[in-house]
């Protein structure tokens, strides 16, 4: 049942994956995990499934032939019909009847056996009546299966019991339970008759006087049989007999779900690569999901898909592969990880899906893609005379979003009397006797480069002279005490 519904990791709302049948089974159980960090908790989660009346009633052999004699009486079985459904309590319980063929009443089915038998002596001149019988549940929304069945005047029955068929073929799945309906025996006879199976026919059994064929053990665990046959008998009250052959195709069924091999796969790709690119796990070989089913054929082909519709987007993976490629170039400044979860499914009918999910971890390498920037063109600073060497004067810092690459600071033009620390980008004076000299504006440009982009701006100096009646100290006397 562990196909049957799925938690989602991040919500815990509980989905129904495919349609759910009663009569496959009443109750699913389950055992949810939450985890966070090193917790974990566990809770049993129970689903009962309600019948509905979803199975109709079916004839197994919707054609069957019986002869009729006009020494018989109305206590003579004529023929026995049998329809079977799935469903169970008043949606299972099969009542029978004459829908057609019958406008002279001459026969008469009981409702709950399916037994036909003469309703009133037959007319001499009978030759042959096709009946139409019908076969309907007791649900109050009754489903319904039809079937023919032709009475001949005894006159045209062989004289000995004969197989309708010499050989009955059918297909059968390997998950079929026992006790199952295979098919029906038909024999052309006017009389009572007896069906009986080899004796070392192990897959099925035979009823004795219906001939319904039902099967007997389990096919799954023979995985290298394609069919299974058996030889079937049919003896009249005077002990003659004929034989057929019962050949049934066994039908491999859609056991197993698959399964991920792991759990979680992590990759990366480096930012700006083109739509189509493919995410590559830490050996640097394509990163590619694989999971295993137990089936075999078309039942075992595992195909992946991606659960999050938003995902979707950004990623794809090969349906049968397995790989991951992008689908839209990634921006490392934009989002530096992506996670999203597959789901594995195959190829059977109906097809089965991954109980758990696997988690898909992308982490987007950064590129050296952005120049720095400094947040002003130009600014202006102003020195104060006199002054001295290495006093600082002032200075931008360039911001880079890459997270690659260290800045370094420069100044091209080595005439100017100033210098840049190459690593914080502050301004100092280089020489004093100069500034002190000229007395006079100075445009510095800085740069910046982060090894393949540069960027600069303008540094305005100016010079004031300690004289300047603009700097002056507030006291001309400061006072203090020491303890």
């Amino acid at each position: 049942m562990e196909d049957k519904i799925r938690v989602e990791p991040s919500s815990g709302n509980v989905i129904v994956m495919e349609p759910l049948d009663f009569e496959t089974a009443r109750r699913i159980r389950a055992v949810v995990q939450v985890q966070q960090a090193n917790m974990k908790s566990f809770a049993t989660f129970l689903v009962n499934i309600n019948d509905e009346n979803d199975n109709s009633p079916y004839f197994v052999d919707h054609t069957l032939w019986a002869f009729v004699d006009q020494n018989d009486s109305t206590d003579d079985v004529l023929a026995t019909l049998t329809a079977f459904d799935k469903d169970s309590g008043e949606n299972g319980i099969v009542t029978y009847s004459i829908i057609s063929g019958n406008e002279e009443s001459l026969f008469k089915i009981d409702d709950h056996s399916g037994e036909v038998r003469l309703a009133h002596p037959l007319n001499p001149d009978h030759v042959v009546s096709i009946l139409r019988i019908r076969a309907s549940d007791s649900a109050a929304n009754s489903l319904k299966d039809e079937m023919t069945l032709h009475i001949q005047s005894s006159a045209f029955a062989p004289e000995t019991a004969k197989f309708e068929k010499k050989i009955y073929q059918t297909t059968i799945h390997d998950s079929t339970r026992p006790g199952t309906p295979v098919l029906v025996l038909n024999v052309l006879h006017h009389g009572t008759v007896s069906y009986k199976l080899e004796p070392n026919c192990s897959f099925f059994e035979v009823h004795t006087l219906s001939g319904a064929v039902h099967l007997a053990s389990w096919l799954t665990k023979e995985k290298h049989r394609k069919s299974i046959e058996c030889i079937a008998f049919v003896e009249n009250n005077d002990g003659e007999q004929d034989m057929t052959k019962i050949v049934a195709k066994i039908i491999r069924t859609n056991q197993h779900s698959p399964i991920f091999r792991k759990q979680v796969y992590r990759g990366f790709i480096r930012e700006n690569m083109p739509p189509g690119s493919s995410v590559l796990s830490k050996n640097q070989l394509p990163l590619v999901v694989s999971a295993t089913d137990e089936d075999s054929g078309s039942n075992g082909l595992v195909g992946y898909r991606i659960l999050s519709a938003g995902d979707e987007e950004m990623f794809v993976v090969d349906q049968f592969s397995g790989a991951i490629r992008t689908q839209k170039t990634l921006d490392f400044e934009t989002r530096k990880e992506y996670s999203f979860y597959l789901q594995a499914f195959d190829l059977g009918q109906p097809p089965r899906r991954s109980l758990l999910p696997s988690l898909v971890v992308v982490t987007v390498i950064d590129d050296n893609d952005e120049p720095p920037r400094f947040s002003s063109e130009s600014i202006d600073v102003s020195v104060l005379l006199p002054t001295a060497n290495d006093v600082l004067i002032g200075g931008q810092t360039a911001i880079d979003v890459d997270s690659i690459g260290s800045l370094r600071y420069f100044i091209k033009d080595q005439t100017v009397p100033y210098y840049v620390d190459s690593k914080t980008g502050n301004v100092f004076v280089k020489n004093a006797k100069l500034v002190t000299n000229e007395k006079k504006k100075c445009n510095v440009e800085i740069f910046v480069t982060d090894g393949k982009h540069s960027a600069s701006y303008t540094m305005r100096v100016s010079t004031s002279s300690a004289e300047n009646p603009k700097f002056r100290f507030r006291k001309q006397e400061y006072h203090a005490k020491c303890h």
